[in-house]
């Protein structure tokens, strides 16, 4: 970090042990590679999207406290590709998923608690 940002980080995951900082920078790399294979085909291919989506949990869920504030954005896309593959109980299993999350970590504030699931 010195040499590039011109600062030594001392958060929990710049402080990590070298392999497993580098486990964590693959996992990273993974999930943004999914999210833009995933925004890239959204509409003209979403059973391809979903399992990019599917694919970026499994990942994400690798790294859950880190994480979690992008759970429900990723829950939202599988529910909304589910919907766009006619798959509605499916989708209604991630609108569930969201809700929790988003209210585990934004409370009543979050646009989830209007959906009713």
């Amino acid at each position: 970090m010195q040499g590039k940002y011109n600062f030594t980080c001392k958060c929990e995951i710049c402080c990590l042990e070298p392999e497993e900082l580098a486990r964590n920078d693959k996992l990273r790399r993974e999930i943004l590679g999914l999210t833009n294979n995933m925004e890239d085909i959204f509409v003209s291919n979403p059973q391809k999207a979903f399992k990019y989506a599917k694919m970026k949990l499994e990942r994400m869920e690798m790294l859950r406290q880190e994480m979690l504030e992008i759970f429900p954005q990723t829950y939202l896309d599988c529910y909304e590709l589910c919907l766009a593959l006619e798959e509605r109980e499916i989708a209604q299993i991630f609108a569930v998923k969201g809700k929790q999350v988003a209210n585990t970590i934004r409370g009543d504030n979050s646009l989830w608690s209007k959906i009713n699931c």
